[in-house]
């Protein structure tokens, strides 16, 4: 099976083993303290932003990901 033809699967966070070596910080990604605190606690930062299937535009990920970067210019 090619990674183009797997099923599609979702990872639900709370019921996952934590990697050893990564933080994995959930929240909401509109919100300016969580993420000023996710980039406060980390020496690099990969956001992972995900939102539900809909028709109308989605503004979650770029709001979340000028969210990120202005905490890092901030920091």
């Amino acid at each position: 099976m090619t990674p183009e033809s797997a099923p599609h699967q979702t990872r639900n966070e709370a019921t996952r083993e934590p990697l050893r070596l990564l933080d994995v910080i959930a929240g909401d990604a509109t919100d300016p303290p969580v993420i000023d605190a996710a980039v406060a606690a980390g020496d690099a930062i990969i956001p992972v932003i995900g939102a539900a299937y809909t028709r109308r535009p989605v503004k979650v990920y770029s709001a979340g990901v000028a969210l990120v970067l202005a905490a890092m210019h901030r920091r």
